[in-house]
């Protein structure tokens, strides 16, 4: 019981700063974001890692793949939809 209480608790404050957090992200993409969080189990976002999207393991076109290694655009992975970021390493 003591347990569940303190997962109750850091679910909260997780919750508070997920709130938080939704207030400084463009509203486009948040829908965006939104929608393929419920078409897809909960997540929307993965990694693009050596040329591949971290959630489906399908490989990225080279020219996509070198977008969203310079970061300047949103971009999603044309086989699952997710929204693709890099690795701060890569």
């Amino acid at each position: 019981r003591q347990e569940e209480t303190r997962l109750d608790a850091q679910i909260e404050a997780f919750s508070a700063r997920r709130e938080e957090a939704r207030r400084d992200v463009d509203p486009a993409l948040l829908k965006q974001y939104d929608h393929i969080r419920l078409k897809r189990a909960g997540v929307a976002i993965a990694p693009a890692q050596g040329g591949t999207c971290g959630a489906c393991n399908m490989g990225l076109p080279p020219q996509l793949y070198n977008q969203i290694l310079k970061g300047l655009t949103v971009e999603t992975c044309p086989s699952c939809i997710r929204i693709l970021y890099v690795k701060p390493s890569e």
